[in-house]
């Protein structure tokens, strides 16, 4: 435009200025016309070479000149027409052509511009004009090796001239050869170090290079010679934008707004630094506001639809991007867009089928490749999509994004160490790219190898410790390690991100249940389904810790419910089988199992369940095909080799059974139970001395097993050692009250010994927990000569009349417990200074004492602790767990506060608040926690709760669940293994007393301290005499109960 302006200015000079008093002729007009469009001043240019041309209808250069003036107005219709008109007058004029083709380049007419600028060459092959001016259409057309070769032509005819640089410059931009176009601008820069769009184009190509801070030292000087350049401000904000520095960008954007408010270019830019910030209502009113001023703009609908696919919003996305390609049907980013768009809907079909529209347009876009990848990745098309990812290598090698996604495929396939592979090349190419480290520690967690598959998730969480998948999978490798409590704090870390993170509940639940704190995984199921009420996999989870709990109904209940949510659900049949199974209902079992078999026929699982379920029918070769059937899809699967053990031992074919327990030992040298059932079968060989070997094996690696207990003393009895055998008979009832072969055994020692009475005794017993004994002829033959010999004492027939009589004979005491022959250890525990409650005057006080009469009856270890937060109480109860395995006995004393929620009873730790019901779960020790610290011990297991004073917190505690309840004191409490007892200072229901003022201790602790101390009181009664002492003190206001049974042992505390 500058040489167009400078050329008219010159023809201007050629005329005659006519003096301003005379009247003007065709040329003073024309003259006076080209001073005007020199100053842009166009209408009044057109106003006097109008007058010229009615003075002198024949002059063509006044045509070109109007011409001139009506393109530059935007006219360009009337513009061609001029030059037509000064064509027909001199059809010779390079110039005339030259002009012309500039109004049809700028219609956008570009053939028949091209066709000017080749006329204008061929009447002047020297006019570098017309090769520049041809060269830019060839660049709009996008034929940049033609624009480059006329911009070459004009440089040759003139050196100097700073547009053909420019220019040049531009097309080497469209080519993407950045250097070579800022060599250009760089020369046009020498030529007129003062033209600011030339700095801004040198600016776009440093940009386009990622090289953002030299391409703003460009804008800044584009900026100082033009302040108010709105472009530059835009391409500012867009270097901004590459370098993250969105606060910069946005001023950048809102400059440019100011300073032209009707650039929809700019409010799509500014939309997009919103959508990256995560502003999506601010990023939509700006890409509004870009449609409403060029609603053809498909830019604007293209990145608006990115924003409504990041809100989850696909239809409205999709909807956007159909206008982007009804304005461009040839855009091939557009349909890889709409593409992910229906990917992320789970429609893979209409996916692929953009995809494949957007590489019919670029054969070599690696990005659509890769995600093609992905939707035939979640087809379950794993084949095609490791094509696609692997054509998306070869076009960008250096993709880490891809390399990760193949590792993906390779990892859902079992190919872990290709997985791997991927994995670390993408590692390599980008170290700090977490998806990689993050899947990456998913294969080794696969492999098992749990303590890799830490590191790549802590290396990740380095990365972004934000991620609440992250936590959750790392959660989830510490549960595989059995390491619960850190899979609890990761858990606990991914809901304090996400509170509403549904599978984080579930997963969490997964580790309480696996440390047996039911009422806490039972807790997490119920919050997984309230946020997701459609997981068929919770429903199942929760039906797992109900069928642990023997609440059968409940768990078949939520087992129905799975299936329904997902009738393929394999894990629920298996798990609804077992129920039925527990159940007795071996038919219904054996349906679920025929079932997940036929979902899944290689599920090992299911097979060996069957196998147990047709074992206990008595079907033992149907079992023994099952387990065959296991053992065939899972070699190494120990559990079916036991089982199938058992069905050749209940068979008779001994030998048969030794081998599959051998097996089974080679592949678990640490199964007790592989060891306790060779140890049976050995006996059944009357190999008496090697069951007993194998059988003490299996109660050095399980102490509380009751089996070899059993099988142990049978061959005590066969060898004729029936002391030892009593003893081993006598532990196998005591660990399992309801084991009616150990009842039975007993009886035959009982006889052997000659005591009859007591075996009559044991005989009935074993009846009652096995009526099915009344048709077992050797089980009679046995009884009988119990009976005759029972007979032929004086006054026996009395004694026989009450054997036989249906009233269960319990079973007498075999022998008194000889506490100095004994193992003793308590953990005594005082909570007085609590934080968010008045403190309690007397269970520190309470508590000390307790530990000094417990020490002064002879405990080996009592460890006492006052003042326990939630996590000083847990770390307590853990560490006295490990010395209760040790011990004969194991009791634990707590005073403090104590609550029930939902028929859970809670320890309430010093630090606990309880602001709301749920948080109970949360703050508070379960009682089911405190009793599973002292399971390992041998003979007597003791908990003693001075806990159930009124509730502080209840009037502050805010009630999420209107159903939960929350008691007055404790609730009843029923322990299931026998020799186990749990003292309440008040009865289920009731509030204990804290002592009146003056008072050193509470009323039952009073109570406690001076009847633990006797000499010679068996347990039972000496908690009878608290009973009575309490009631006294406190005017029967407070009555003590104790849970539980402790079977026919006495166990005194102070025998002297």
């Amino acid at each position: 435009m500058h040489r167009i302006r400078a050329l008219m200015l010159a023809l201007a000079l050629l005329g005659l200025a006519a003096p301003a008093a005379q009247a003007l002729d065709a040329v003073g007009y024309r003259n006076r016309g080209l001073a005007s469009l020199h100053n842009g001043a166009y209408d009044r240019a057109i106003a006097d070479l109008n007058q010229a041309l009615r003075l002198d209808p024949k002059s063509a250069s006044t045509y070109n000149d109007r011409g001139i003036a009506f393109k530059f107005k935007g006219e360009y219709d009337r513009a061609i027409a001029d030059y037509d008109q000064a064509l027909r007058l001199d059809p010779k004029d390079a110039v005339f052509y030259n002009n012309r083709g500039n109004a049809f380049g700028a219609k956008g007419e570009h053939d028949r511009a091209i066709a000017d600028f080749n006329q204008a060459l061929t009447l002047n092959p020297r006019y570098s004009i017309a090769y520049k001016n041809r060269g830019d259409v060839f660049r709009i057309k996008g034929e940049h090796d033609r624009a480059i070769a006329d911009y070459d032509q004009a440089l040759q005819l003139d050196p100097k001239y700073k547009l053909a640089y420019n220019n040049r410059g531009l097309s080497f931009q469209r080519k993407s050869e950045y250097d070579r176009a800022i060599a250009d601008f760089d020369q046009a820069l020498r030529l007129d170090p003062k033209d600011a769009v030339i700095y801004r184009n040198r600016g776009d190509a440093f940009r386009s290079k990622g090289e953002y801070d030299r391409a703003i030292a460009n804008y800044d000087q584009a900026l100082q010679l033009d302040s108010k350049y709105a472009a530059v401000h835009n391409n500012r904000g867009l270097a901004f934008y590459g370098k993250g520095e969105y606060g910069r960008a946005l001023a950048d954007y809102d400059q440019a707004l100011q300073l032209d408010p009707k650039q929809a270019i700019v409010y799509t830019n500014r939309g997009d630094v919103f959508r990256i910030k995560g502003e999506h209502e601010r990023a939509i009113a700006d890409y509004d506001q870009a449609l409403r001023l060029d609603p053809k703009y498909k830019l604007a609908y293209n990145n608006r639809g990115l924003i409504f696919q990041n809100k989850s919003e696909y239809d409205q996305a999709i909807a956007d991007f159909d206008q982007a390609l009804r304005l461009d049907p040839k855009d091939a980013v557009i349909y890889r867009n709409r593409g992910d768009a229906f990917r992320s809907k789970g429609e893979y079909d209409r996916a692929i089928a953009n995809y494949d529209q957007a590489l019919q347009l670029d054969s070599k876009y690696a990005a659509v490749h890769n995600n093609r990848g992905l939707a035939f990745y979640g087809k379950g098309e794993y084949g095609r999509a490791l094509a696609d990812y692997d054509q998306a290598l070869q076009l960008d090698p250096k993709q880490a994004i891809v390399y990760t996604n193949r590792g993906d495929v390779f990892r859902i396939k079992g190919e872990h160490e290709r997985a791997i592979a991927d994995y670390d090349q993408a590692l390599r190419l980008d170290p700090k790219y977490k998806l990689a480290y993050n899947n990456r520690g998913l294969i080794f967690q696969n492999k098992s190898e749990y303590d890799q598959a830490i590191a790549d998730f802590d290396q990740a969480l380095r990365l972004d410790p934000k991620d609440a998948v992250i936590y959750r999978n790392r959660g989830d490798a510490f549960r595989s390690k059995g390491e619960y409590d850190r899979a609890i704090a990761n858990y606990d870390q991914a809901l304090q991100l996400d509170p509403k993170y549904a599978a984080v509940h579930n997963n969490r639940g997964l580790a309480f249940y696996r440390k047996g704190e039911y009422g806490r995984a039972l807790a997490d199921y119920d919050q997984a389904l309230q946020l997701d009420p459609k997981q068929a996999v919770v429903y199942t989870n929760r039906g797992d810790v109900f069928r642990i709990k023997g609440e059968h109904d409940r768990a078949i209940a939520d087992y129905d419910q799975a299936l329904r949510l997902d009738p393929k659900y394999i894990f629920a049949y298996n798990n609804r089988g077992l129920v039925f199974q527990n159940k007795g209902e071996y038919d219904r079992a054996i349906v679920d199992y025929d079932q997940t078999l036929r979902l899944d026929p290689k599920y090992a699982i299911a097979y060996a369940n069957r196998g147990d379920t047709f074992q206990s029918k008595g079907e033992y070769d149907r079992a023994i095909a099952d387990y065959d059937q296991a053992l065939q899809h899972n070699p190494k699967y120990v559990i079916a080799y036991n089982g199938r053990g058992l069905a050749f031992y209940r068979k008779g074919e001994h030998d048969r059974a030794i081998a599959d327990y051998e097996e089974a030992l080679r592949l678990d040298p640490k199964s007790a139970a592989a060891f306790n059932n060779r140890g049976a079968a050995l006996n059944k060989k009357g190999e008496y001395d090697r069951a007993i070997t194998d059988l003490d094996q299996a109660l050095r690696l399980k102490p509380g097993f009751a089996n070899p207990h059993y099988h142990r003393g049978t061959a005590f009895r066969h060898k004729g050692d029936l002391d030892r055998a009593l003893a081993d008979l006598n532990e196998a009832v005591r660990l399992n009250p309801k084991y009616a072969d150990a009842y039975q055994e007993r009886g035959v020692t009982f006889q052997a010994r000659g005591e009859p009475d007591r075996a009559l005794a044991d005989f009935a017993e074993a009846v009652r927990l096995k009526p099915e004994l009344e048709a077992d002829a050797t089980f009679l033959k046995v009884r009988g000569e119990a009976q005759a010999a029972l007979a032929s004492r004086p006054a026996a027939a009395a004694v026989v009349a009450a054997v036989q009589t249906p009233p269960v004979v319990h079973t007498p005491a075999v022998s008194a417990v000889t506490p100095l022959a004994e193992t003793r250890v308590a953990l005594v525990i005082g909570n007085s200074a609590y934080a968010a409650a008045a403190p309690l005057d007397n269970p520190a006080r309470d508590a000390t004492a307790i530990a000094r009469s417990l020490r002064d009856t002879g405990f080996k270890t009592v460890q006492l602790k006052n003042d326990l937060s939630y996590e000083d109480l847990r770390r307590a109860l853990n560490s006295f767990s490990a010395e209760a395995d040790k011990a004969d006995w194991a009791v634990v004393y707590y005073a403090g506060h104590g609550i029930e929620v939902g028929g859970v009873n809670y320890l309430v730790p010093v630090d606990a608040h309880l602001k709301t019901d749920r948080s109970v779960q949360f703050e508070a020790v379960p009682l089911e926690q405190v009793l599973g610290s002292i399971e390992g011990a041998r003979k007597l297991r003791l908990v003693i709760l001075d806990a159930c004073r009124d509730n502080p917190f209840l009037q502050q505690m805010t009630r999420t669940i209107a159903t939960r309840s929350v008691g007055r004191g404790l609730a009843k409490i029923e322990p299931e293994t026998s020799g186990t007892l749990v003292a309440y200072a008040a009865k289920h229901g009731q509030v204990s007393l804290d002592g009146q003022d003056g008072q050193g201790h509470s009323p039952f602790a009073t109570a406690l301290i001076s009847n633990i101390s006797k000499p010679g009181v068996e347990i039972r009664k000496m908690f009878g005499l608290i009973h009575d002492d309490v009631m006294a003190a406190t005017g029967r206001k407070q009555e003590p109960f104790v849970y539980g049974a402790l079977g026919g042992d006495d166990y005194f505390f102070n025998v002297r």
